[in-house]
């Protein structure tokens, strides 16, 4: 494989050493499981495939739960429970697509192929691919056609590789991975913003490689001390993003054959400044979960009544809450200035909305 010139710019060593001062810390602040160090969140976990749905085009399967569905554990590990949690969804989809992120598999080029092969059967189960050749489906070697690494607006971001080079760059990438972050020499961060870009160049199956590609990352981010990921998971953000994103990969891509990688920095900028942000997310999460356990008992019970009611006025809360209307005054003047509400109008008309 040609040597990549890695040379991060001043952008990216500052977020790196964001999302490593965060790792640091997310020990103590991610939420306890039964396993300790293993809890995952499920919510993002189908969130996040949702999202590698919406971002490949080559395997739009549709997800569907129900408005009322409670999908906010944390979970072990073990996928026993994830199984147990997700059959009461009645999405066998799901409960597949969710195994994905977490079952063993070897990160080599047999294993991309098995974890490939479970990915179409999924997909192939929710009847979102019937016009595909059951072959290609299922997942059965790597394509022999040209293929384009598209946007789901069918826009082309970059041509892959030659059908017939396909076993070889895999092979290549694959190498490259496991013995630079053998050597340490690099960030691993970086290594995984190439594998991501260089995989979706290889693009080695007829469909879902985008789809793959995603999985493959969170999983290398995970497998790393990443494990942040599995509580805001960061196809989340690229989706939310996705204009850049696409942009961001096309213009790494066009230098990345002749060995240039002048514009490798621009992919990995914007990578790092997604995984950025899933931090601050996270951080900003856990610090508001702790402001509202200081909450008095009071301020939390207006709180919820206005979760729940929507904006609400002063009277409205007094007369239904029981509480005085002086001290709902009083503690509704205090959670808007500590920004859990947000004041609407006057006088006798003033109502409150959460922030």
């Amino acid at each position: 494989m040609k040597n990549i010139d890695l040379r991060p710019s001043l952008r990216i060593v500052q977020h790196i050493a964001f999302i490593e001062r965060f790792c640091g810390s997310w020990s103590r602040l991610r939420p306890s499981g039964p396993s300790s160090g293993t809890a995952f969140d499920l919510t993002s976990l189908i969130d996040g495939t949702k999202s590698n749905l919406s971002l490949d085009s080559s395997s739009p399967a549709p997800l569907h739960f129900s408005a009322g569905t409670e999908l906010n554990a944390s979970l072990d590990s073990d996928f026993d429970v994830l199984r147990q949690r997700t059959s009461r969804v009645g999405d066998p989809l799901l409960e597949n697509l969710a195994e994905l992120h977490l079952v063993e598999a070897s990160f080599n080029a047999a294993g991309i192929n098995e974890l490939h092969r479970r990915l179409m059967r999924c997909l192939v189960m929710a009847g979102s691919m019937s016009a595909e050749p059951a072959t290609v489906m299922l997942g059965e070697g790597y394509r022999n056609h040209s293929l384009n690494f598209i946007t789901p607006e069918k826009e082309v971001v970059f041509p892959a590789v030659s059908a017939f080079v396909i076993d070889a760059r895999l092979q290549e990438l694959v190498d490259w991975v496991n013995n630079e972050l053998d050597a340490q020499a690099v960030n691993p961060l970086l290594v995984i913003g190439v594998f991501h870009l260089l995989f979706l160049q290889v693009s080695p199956f007829s469909s879902a490689n985008h789809h793959l590609c995603l999985l493959l990352v969170w999983r290398l981010l995970d497998a790393l001390g990443y494990d942040f990921v599995r509580a805001r998971h960061p196809s989340l953000i690229f989706l939310e993003r996705a204009k850049q994103y696409f942009f961001s990969l096309r213009q790494a891509e066009k230098t990345s054959f002749s060995g240039n990688w002048s514009t490798l920095n621009i992919w990995l900028e914007f990578l790092l400044e997604c995984l950025g942000a899933a931090c601050a997310q996270l951080r900003d999460s856990h610090t508001r979960s702790i402001d509202y356990k200081r909450l008095t008992s009071v301020q939390q019970s207006i709180l919820r009544f206005v979760r729940e009611h929507g904006a609400a006025t002063r009277e409205h809360i007094a007369n239904t809450t029981g509480i005085n209307l002086s001290t709902v005054k009083y503690n509704l003047s205090i959670l808007a200035a500590r920004g859990y509400l947000k004041r609407h109008g006057g006088g006798r008309t003033t109502s409150y909305s959460i922030e």
